[in-house]
């Protein structure tokens, strides 16, 4: 009987961690519709389209989207010894024949 009760509670200690580390992590899946009963995943081209027109909706596509936010990434004045720009790509040795 505390057979039960033990695996019981290492399954919500289990699902409290795991959604702890989603929601820390920042993780987490959008969902565009709630539906309970399930359903099928876009088949076509057309199909993904329409879901991904409900998804830009939705605020979090906005927010993490937006030209501000993607502006807050670049620095504002270079950190001493540090360059603005990205180093040149690493030179290839030429091909043999």
């Amino acid at each position: 009987m505390a057979a039960w009760l033990g695996i019981s509670a290492a399954a919500v200690f289990t699902m409290v961690v795991l959604g702890g580390v989603t929601r820390l992590t920042r993780s987490g899946l959008s969902m565009v519709d709630w539906r309970p009963q399930g359903s099928k995943l876009p088949g076509t081209t057309e199909e993904w389209e329409v879901e991904f027109e409900k998804y830009k909706q939705f605020p979090e596509f906005k927010r993490v989207n937006s030209v501000s936010q993607a502006c807050r990434c670049l620095p504002l004045r270079p950190r001493p010894g540090r360059a603005l720009s990205p180093p040149p790509p690493p030179s290839l040795p030429p091909l043999r024949r």
